[in-house]
């Protein structure tokens, strides 16, 4: 292929390609014209199709995560890219734009022409030559097409027959040329190729005089404006594009309501940031803190937003608290509630409600109260009532203990061999006294102010009556305490029993324990009041599991220690059990309806 600037043809040439050019279409295939034309046809296609996936490709990058609640906004970066796209497309517009003034200013009519020796492109100044001799082969249908190794040339014809005339022409035409040029006919090679004069030549520029096709006077100035405007619209471009995306991000965070959707928003840096943070952002948290139907959601809210929408959100506070005391049905629930919000509207009504459940607990008490003590139904009304007006709310329950003398002389005993009765212990003798002092003596007691609690919880009802250990008492203490008190004076002795352990082979000594109590009210000059004398099994195993709850835990703690500690431990605890089921029949009926009855006095 051979590119010809028909501007530097010899003249004659160019007047003899205008006026083949020009031949009407009837003239086809006549002698010295050309034997196929295809007109030209404005190439937009092409163009058109390069701005719409260029514009397809700016709004595919317009679009990446546009409206997105967390990533609306493109980085300045983007601009350079809107940029570019505004500038191709500005300067493909352009072409198309000045393209048929181009063809205009053409001399000739413009077109691809095949001749019997090159198929001619002539659709501007440059001329496009390609030789048929380079032609790889033709291929003939109701259409004539000239293939070449870079390119194809289609001429229609509109008949099968009529394009295999042609074809047929075309062929004798060459074979004709072919002839003339070994006779060098040079008048015959005028008559069949245009290009006769410029192809003797080589196809030599020659500046002559005659028809030209001329300089299109575009203005390099102005379309590197343009370009240049088009590129600088990439920036306004960018920012509308980012301003849109804000504005559909920000509604659909606010659409949506939830507080994960605005505190993204926010962290975005969008440009309704602010408004996100003072006003959406709060009224989400409060709607969660509503759904979360706690006291503890409305006061973290009011503690992390303070005078934001202060007063919904104390109205949900109040109700919450309201909710809060409808749940609350126990006496330490209630007054810890009292404690905990004591501005609560509904603190004022927790002593009643208080009273309420405690003539509640005395009415079920009642339908099942041991009246065979007469102290017992008046002592238990005063002490439920009494409980309120003490300062700790609860039963204090004080003990006095008096290990007897029998305890050392059992040691001694011991000591000597004497209660070797059935021969000596394999495992020698468990010592007892130094297993109920003082520090020995007190977790157990504690453990059984426990269990007095369990007692007391299934007589009036759980937690109507809190107990508490209290510090040892003198015998003058009894006439006047200054709460509701329990006195539990115990005494320990020895039985006169004894035991050899199966496995060690050691001898213990049985624990008598003897239990004085009384019940007393401030101001009350009556009294419940019982004794219980607990000895030891005639086969004594370490099984505790019918026990309270409370001693039970102290037993199973105790099962980490020594043999000696234990053996004990689980006698003492098994008196102090004995002693919680006997309070507990001596304030209401068995079942069966039978009492336990013990001594009251006044």
């Amino acid at each position: 292929m051979r590119r010809v600037d028909f501007d530097k043809l010899p003249r004659t040439t160019r007047e003899r390609l205008i006026d083949v050019f020009r031949l009407p279409a009837d003239a086809v295939g006549h002698e010295g014209a050309p034997l196929f034309v295809r007109p030209y046809a404005r190439a937009w296609q092409g163009p058109v199709a390069s701005c719409v996936i260029l514009g397809g490709v700016c709004l595919a990058f317009g679009a990446r995560g546009f409206g997105d609640v967390g990533r609306h906004a493109q980085s300045s970066l983007h601009v350079v890219l809107y940029a570019a796209v505004l500038g191709i497309v500005a300067f493909v517009v352009r072409r198309l734009v000045l393209a048929p003034r181009r063809v205009s200013m053409l001399p000739f009519a413009p077109g691809t022409y095949a001749f019997a020796s090159d198929v001619i492109v002539a659709e501007s100044r440059e001329l496009r030559v390609y030789p048929l001799s380079e032609c790889k082969h033709t291929e003939v249908d109701d259409s004539v097409t000239f293939v070449f190794p870079d390119r194809r040339f289609r001429f229609e014809v509109g008949d099968r027959e009529l394009a295999r005339q042609r074809s047929l022409a075309l062929t004798r035409v060459r074979e004709s040329l072919g002839v003339s040029r070994a006779a060098g006919d040079a008048k015959a090679l005028l008559k069949i190729d245009p290009l006769f004069f410029a192809r003797v030549r080589d196809f030599e520029a020659i500046d002559e005089d005659g028809p030209r096709v001329g300089p299109v006077h575009a203005n390099p100035t102005r379309a590197a404006a343009l370009v240049l405007i088009a590129a600088v619209a990439g920036l306004p471009l960018w920012w509308i594009r980012n301003r849109a995306s804000d504005e559909v991000a920000f509604w659909r965070a606010s659409r949506d309501g939830h507080r994960s959707a605005l505190e993204t928003y926010a962290a975005s840096g969008g440009r309704h940031t602010q408004t996100v943070r003072d006003v959406l952002l709060p009224g989400a948290e409060l709607e969660e803190a509503k759904r979360q139907g706690t006291v503890v959601a409305a006061e973290a809210f009011m503690a992390t937003h303070p005078g934001v929408l202060d007063a919904e959100a104390k109205a949900l506070l109040m109700e919450r608290l309201h909710e809060e005391f409808e749940r609350r049905n126990t006496v330490p629930s209630l007054r810890e509630f009292a404690e905990k919000w004591p501005a609560a509207a509904d603190a004022s009504r927790v002593a009643s409600k208080i009273r309420d459940l405690r003539e509640a607990a005395l009415a079920a008490f009642h339908a099942r109260a041991n009246t065979s003590d007469s102290n017992v139904v008046p002592i238990a009304e005063a002490l439920v009532r009494a409980v309120d007006r003490a300062p700790a709310g609860a039963v204090l329950v004080r003990f006095r203990r008096s290990p007897l003398p029998s305890l050392a002389s059992a040691d001694k005993l011991l000591a000597t061999g004497l209660l070797e009765e059935t021969g000596p212990a394999r495992g020698g003798g468990a010592e007892v006294s130094k297993h109920f002092d003082e520090a020995q003596s007190t977790p157990r007691e504690r453990a059984a102010v426990r269990a007095l609690a369990s007692g007391f919880g299934r007589v009036f009802g759980a937690d109507m009556i809190p107990v508490v250990f209290g510090a040892p008492f003198e015998a003058k203490e009894l006439a006047s305490p200054a709460v509701p008190t329990m006195f539990v004076a115990y005494d320990i002795g020895w039985s006169g029993a004894t035991y050899v352990g199966r496995d060690s082979g050691r001898r213990f000594v049985g624990v008598v324990v003897k239990f004085d109590v009384t019940l007393k009210v401030p101001g009350d000059p009556r009294a419940v009041h019982f004794t219980l004398r607990v000895e030891p099994p005639e086969a004594f195993s370490v099984d505790y599991a019918s026990w309270d709850p409370s001693l039970r835990a102290a037993a199973s703690a105790s099962s980490e220690r020594p043999e000696d500690a234990r053996v004990y431990d689980v006698m003492a605890l098994r008196a102090f059990d004995q002693l919680s089921a006997k309070l507990e029949s001596m304030l209401v009926l068995a079942p069966n309806g039978e009492g336990s009855p013990g001594s009251a006095r006044r």
